[in-house]
């Protein structure tokens, strides 16, 4: 039985890292939580049934805060589920207080932080993991497997398309982070493309953003890359009405769309000369799918059981920790290469920064 921590109390800690952690429930047991706001602190501790907690102040070094707690001593794993800006300090303290640690996409905020929390863990022998967990999402799973067995034909692009409503619900800081909403959100478009192609090169990328300095959320967003060599567009609207995540990859033989928020994923053939029967068959397959996996996914939600991979995360870093290869995907080096190429798209973006 593997001694858990939770580093956080927010959404993502109580929405995410709790339920995936009770699905292993037979393999953990929490034993506390950290963080800054005594009540949400509490409500996490009380909701898993951990028996301590400790409040932190955010002015105070981590390295200090968590030098300090003697409990965690007994501690095998800390998730980390915090505002990014702390992800990197947060994640450095728990090495060195000699735990393990499971942290929170985007890894850190700079690449040089990347790469020595990376090197710390190295020289530690510790077991650093980072959350892209989408790819072990049902449908994300289902899209790799159709690309691997050659379903969809020869991979000819890849294309991320993103809508986001300022209207939903957001995280009060994420206006401090580089290019906004972009930093928060955009890891999982960038782990999952480099799963399916290979290491990523950004050749440009270009934002229209509002007349304030101060949000540094974009308007519209446009990058170009390679993926292993293999051609990648990203395009971003932040001030949409509504809210969709799709990542497209284009086969010779078949289109795979994968919606992120529903994880479903709809396979479609080749329209051929796109006359009318071709147009019906596109028309009805992806409908069929939508359905399919909306009433699927919708039991799942309703009996708890939608995770989107985070289940699967923890239980490979469950089994890191009895011995086993951490998979290469949600290791530490994956987060600096998907943190690098992150910092590249901020770099371009911000270069010719224009008002909208």
């Amino acid at each position: 039985m593997k001694k858990v921590c939770l580093i956080g109390g927010g959404n993502i800690t109580n929405l995410r890292h709790v339920p995936a952690l009770k699905k292993h429930g037979n393999r953990v047991q929490v034993v506390g939580a950290i963080g800054a706001d005594p009540k949400a602190v509490q409500a996490t501790a009380t909701s898993v049934g951990a028996p301590r907690t400790h409040i932190v102040d955010p002015a105070m070094d981590p390295a200090e805060q968590l030098a300090g707690i003697p409990w965690l001593d007994e501690v095998d794993l800390a998730v980390i589920g915090t505002p990014p800006q702390t992800h990197a300090q947060l994640g450095a303290a728990a090495i060195e207080r000699g735990l393990n640690v499971l942290i929170e996409k985007p890894f850190t905020l700079r690449p040089e932080e990347a790469i020595a929390n990376k090197e710390l863990a190295d020289r530690s022998g510790k077991v650093m993991a980072v959350m892209h967990n989408f790819q072990y999402a049902n449908g994300a799973q289902r899209m790799l497997d159709a690309c691997a067995s050659g379903e969809l034909g020869e991979i000819q692009s890849f294309f991320m398309l993103q809508f986001t409503s300022r209207n939903r619900r957001l995280p009060v800081w994420y206006n401090s982070l580089p290019l906004g909403l972009f930093f928060d959100e955009a890891a999982h478009f960038f782990y999952l493309l480099r799963r399916l192609g290979g290491p990523l090169d950004v050749l440009n990328a270009d934002a229209q953003f509002l007349p304030d300095p101060a949000d540094r959320t974009p308007i519209l967003m446009n990058a170009m890359m390679t993926a292993g060599g293999i051609p990648a567009q990203m395009s971003i609207n932040f001030n949409a009405p509504v809210c969709e995540w799709m990542f497209v990859v284009s086969g010779s033989k078949k289109l795979a769309c994968y919606d992120f928020f529903r994880d479903i994923l709809s396979i479609v053939p080749s329209d051929n000369t796109h006359l009318a029967g071709d147009i019906l068959r596109t028309s009805m397959v992806s409908t069929f799918n939508h359905w399919k996996g909306f009433i699927t996914n919708g039991v799942r939600l309703v009996t708890g059981n939608l995770h989107y991979g985070v289940d699967k995360v923890v239980g490979h870093v469950l089994d890191a920790l009895d011995g086993a290869p951490l998979p290469e995907e949600i290791s530490a080096a994956r987060g600096v290469e998907t943190i690098q190429a992150m910092n590249r798209i901020v770099e371009l973006s911000e270069r010719d920064r224009k008002p909208g």
